[in-house]
């Protein structure tokens, strides 16, 4: 028990920082965490504003048909659902093809031991999330129906519970995933797009929730419904919160608990099995004698990035989806078409609105994908070797971005293509719905960059801890869908002959930030370049 607690101490400490905060007497390494910590402050209580406005604007719909009780499971629902889906993708890297795989294993310590930390770090992130999740829920549920102080004691020990089936569920999937493409040439590939697939599908489920507010008796029993046959510990967690009742709560502990062990011994059995299947390399017997190609020197460069890119699953999918989503969106308007969802959405209006503002709603979806806001802290401990190379460090900056730019430009046209037909624009409305999105994409590509270069992290083991939580890729995510958000919403404030114009001086004013920004990695950050360290 003292090596686990030691393990997961030393992967806690090694998460955002934590580590280097509390051991180093750089003043500028203590100064960038304490930023970090404020912006991770800024961004719970904004979360949590949202989830708390979407919480009662759902007990408000479910309590006017009167079925508040639908609430709790609802959300465990939706708790169990984030879970499953983000655990699929966290289980490469976390718990397979880890950095120290070898450094950690060579310690005397059990395997099962390794296994139990990795899962128990992995609980650790989805229990947080679902706190989030379920006890405002459970709050706002007290409110409409009033609970004695044992419904609070059982809400919040269920919560601690809640994540772990589905999170062993994840990463079954996970781990089976990478087994299956493993026995493929082009494994990663077909890594990525078997986790995209089942990303959709779970991701899907989540398009249900506008109907249960704008149309909830004629959806709510059916879905709960649907939840409790497809998991039947929901209903558990229902009958022992709603009706504190105590044999369904220890029932619902016994049963993850049990199965978490299970799981625990079943990895820790076959743990090192997995490892080698992951990192085995498969040799091609058809090798050929050829002629030597040769690229430019920003060709090269580029390729190097694009192979790293894909080489990462988390890194796709994190930096992918969004755009991803934005095609998905303009294959829904097309086919659907926008008087249908101005029906079923019951918004008056939303087909005249959509129009003009199409462009910034898909700019939210180009400020998701940012992958330059990891690219230099996942070079690691080569970074050396990056910066050893006779080549400018602007011609290294613009790989970097070109490989953003390949995510988000190919993907953003389709999508603008889809929305201009969906929604038949005029000329000038077609320029802006291609123009706009290009000029946010390059901008986030840059910030991404800059951000980057001034907070790396080469000390890293497990990609999850760059990709996902690192502050480049919260500032530029959050913040780029921050201020998409609110240039939407400020559009939508203005009369509707003065909206068209708005958009106009965005994009000119970001076309012109692109340029001011370009300038600044060209000079400041060259030079800060030159000074990183790994």
């Amino acid at each position: 028990m003292n090596k686990l607690w030691i393990l997961l101490k030393v992967q806690i400490l090694g998460l955002f920082g934590i580590s280097k905060f509390l051991h180093s007497k750089d003043k500028k390494e203590r100064s960038k965490f304490i930023r970090f910590f404020l912006l991770f402050i800024f961004v719970f209580f904004s979360l949590l504003y949202t989830i708390v406005m979407y919480d009662y604007a759902i007990i408000s719909s479910l309590n006017s048909i009167g079925l508040p009780q639908l609430m709790p499971a609802l959300m465990m629902a939706v708790a169990s659902l984030i879970t499953l889906v983000t655990t699929i993708y966290k289980a490469n890297g976390l718990l397979i093809g880890f950095k120290d795989f070898d450094m950690t294993m060579a310690m005397p310590i059990k395997t099962s031991t390794v296994v139990a930390s990795r899962l128990l770090l992995l609980y650790l992130m989805n229990a947080g999330f679902c706190l989030l999740i379920t006890l405002p829920s459970g709050i706002i549920y007290s409110l409409f129906v009033p609970q004695s102080p044992l419904f609070f004691v059982y809400l919040t020990l269920l919560t601690l519970f809640v994540p772990l089936v589905p999170m062993l569920i994840g990463t079954a999937l996970g781990l089976l995933i990478s087994a299956v493409s493993s026995r493929f040439r082009h494994a990663n590939v077909v890594n990525i797009i078997l986790a995209l697939i089942l990303t959709l599908a779970g991701m899907s489920l989540s398009f249900a929730f506008p109907t249960i507010i704008t149309n909830p008796q004629a959806f709510s029993k059916v879905l709960m419904n649907s939840v409790y046959r497809i998991y039947p510990l929901t209903g558990i967690y229902t009958r022992a919160l709603c009706q504190t009742d105590t044999l369904s709560l220890l029932l619902f502990v016994f049963i993850s608990i049990i199965l978490f062990a299970c799981f625990v011994f079943l990895i820790g059995k076959y743990f090192k099995y997995l490892n080698t299947v992951y990192t085995t390399t498969r040799a091609r017997s058809n090798y050929r004698m050829k002629s030597l190609e040769v690229s430019s020197v920003i060709a090269a460069l580029y390729k190097r990035e694009l192979r790293r890119y894909f080489a990462s699953i988390i890194y796709v999918l994190n930096t992918a989806f969004g755009m991803v989503m934005a095609v998905i969106m303009g294959v829904a308007l097309l086919v659907f078409k926008p008087a249908q969802f101005e029906t079923i959405l019951e918004i008056p209006g939303f087909a005249d609105i959509i129009v003009t503002l199409a462009p910034m709603v898909l700019v939210t979806f180009v400020c998701l994908s940012c992958t330059t806001s990891s690219s230099i802290s996942l070079d690691g401990r080569s970074f050396w070797i990056l910066k050893s190379l006779p080549v400018k460090a602007e011609t290294i900056f613009l790989s970097k971005i070109m490989v953003n730019l390949t995510i988000t430009l190919p993907l953003s046209l389709i999508s603008s293509v889809l929305l201009s037909i969906a929604l038949k624009m005029n000329f000038i409305q077609v320029v802006f719905m291609l123009l706009t999105p290009a000029v946010f994409a390059v901008l986030t590509a840059e910030v991404g960059l800059f951000l980057n270069l001034m907070y790396p992290n080469f000390s890293w083991t497990n990609e999850t801890a760059v990709v996902k939580q690192s502050m480049p890729t919260l500032i530029t995510t959050l913040g780029g869908m921050g201020v998409s958000v609110a240039l939407l919403v400020g559009l939508t404030k203005l009369p509707q002959s003065f909206q068209l114009p708005g958009l106009v001086a965005i994009t000119v004013i970001v076309a012109v930030a692109d340029l001011i920004l370009y300038r600044l990695l060209k000079t400041k950050g060259v030079i800060i370049f030159r000074k990183l360290q790994c």
